[in-house]
């Protein structure tokens, strides 16, 4: 299979400058390395989405928001950086650290690799903030999944799955959402929760 990216045709002012000034935050083991080896590289971004999961389920719409990429330092994952554009400003940034840079590494090594003749895939970044779950979304001929977050902290085996099994598991969430009905934000990873610090 072939996976492309929405095009991202804009420049990245200060990204190298926001990403030193973040590394003792989210990187403080890998300060001494990044000073001395290779510069960073960017793999993306790719473009984000979010949508409210029953939506989601229902009609498979999500709202774009910005865009997700993986920061490599000396083959590496080094950080998840969130580049959001506003309408007059420059792009912010957000980083998140090692662990979910991992993950989206591991997610896009996985989607590399999947066989599927001659199909082409474009890659998106999908989150479900309301029931805690993100993916790579791939869309094509038919959408695929790889869920880097499936309503716990947990990480889920990183493999493919197809719509209707990634549909069931977040109906299954939903539902389960509804029967717990209140929960503390930590733990429905909400948008005021810690997800966003996470994911």
């Amino acid at each position: 299979m072939t996976i492309q990216s929405e095009t991202f045709d804009g420049d990245l002012p200060g990204l190298a400058e926001a990403l030193s000034s973040a590394l003792p935050a989210i990187a403080p083991n890998r300060l001494v390395a990044f000073a001395e080896e290779a510069e960073p590289t960017l793999i993306g971004p790719f473009a984000a989405y979010s949508a409210d999961p029953r939506t989601f389920v229902e009609n498979g719409e999500a709202e774009r928001g910005g865009w997700r990429g993986l920061v490599m330092h000396a083959e590496a994952p080094l950080a998840v950086v969130d580049v959001h554009l506003g309408e007059e400003a420059g792009p912010s940034y957000g980083f998140r650290g090692s662990e979910p840079a991992e993950a989206l590494a591991e997610a896009l090594a996985v989607a590399q690799r999947y066989e599927d003749g001659e199909t082409v895939n474009r890659v998106r970044w999908l989150t479900l903030p309301e029931i805690y779950v993100t993916a790579l979304w791939l869309t094509g001929p038919a959408n695929l999944f790889i869920t880097t977050r499936m309503g716990s902290a947990e990480r889920p085996p990183i493999e493919v799955v197809g719509a209707e099994d990634f549909l069931g598991r977040v109906r299954a969430l939903i539902a389960l959402t509804a029967r717990n009905d209140v929960r503390p934000a930590e733990e429905t990873g909400s948008v005021r929760s810690g997800m966003r610090a996470r994911d």
